[in-house]
């Protein structure tokens, strides 16, 4: 599950309240506290403290069930279910720089997570890095993360509907798809007749820099 933050509020027997929680994978993080995903029932999610498996604290929490662009809303937090311990800030910070680094990959995929991780891990303090994985896992980690938002790879042409834009330009933004047969302005008013199976079948696609291009003619031209 992608990381999820809301500001909600919910009622409480103390009246209404504004909760700030985030959702990283299947960790709740209310106030620095962070819970384990228990179990899911009625539309509610619910959550123990880190240490209860320890028995070193009893608190739980209750939630709406985690959606990306929606709120979550908190029917029990700390202020319900003490905890028996202060709240782990480094742990806490850690995961938030994992999120942190986990969304400027989604940014900028064109930055390698090794990369991302040797520009970022300076500005850590010694103790938010004494909670992290070692860095080879935090870039398996931070790829996977990656992974999960690419489309799935089209099995055949017919399948290939609408190119996302992103995949029709360069890094430096230069237009990469000179030439695609299935596209409004490619297509004639014959060609719109035919069976969309017999289009798809037939359906072409050339991807190159017009740059590089150029360079091929100079160089052919000398030779």
């Amino acid at each position: 599950m992608s990381s999820t933050t809301s500001t909600s509020s919910a009622a409480s027997t103390s009246g209404t309240r504004t909760t700030s929680a985030t959702v990283v994978s299947s960790e709740l993080h209310i106030h620095r506290y962070r819970y384990v995903r228990s179990r899911e029932k009625n539309a509610r999610v619910y959550w123990d403290c880190e240490k209860v498996r320890g028995k070193e604290c009893r608190a739980r929490a209750i939630t709406t069930i985690p959606r990306l662009s929606q709120d979550i809303i908190v029917f029990k937090g700390p202020e319900e279910s003490a905890h028996d311990h202060p709240p782990n800030r480094e742990a806490s910070a850690a995961e938030a720089f994992i999120d942190r680094i986990k969304r400027k990959a989604a940014e900028h995929p064109e930055q390698p997570p090794a990369q991302l991780l040797r520009a970022e891990l300076p500005c850590v303090p010694d103790a938010v890095l004494s909670q992290l994985r070692d860095q080879p896992a935090l870039v398996r980690s931070v790829r996977r993360s990656k992974r999960r938002d690419l489309p799935p790879n089209p099995t055949s042409l017919s399948a290939l509907r609408a190119l996302p834009d992103r995949y029709k330009v360069t890094l430096l933004k230069e237009n990469f798809l000179l030439y695609d047969s299935g596209s409004p302005e490619s297509s004639s008013e014959d060609e719109a007749e035919e069976p969309e199976h017999a289009e798809a079948a037939h359906r072409v696609l050339v991807f190159a820099t017009r740059s590089r291009h150029r360079v091929r003619l100079f160089t052919d031209s000398r030779a």
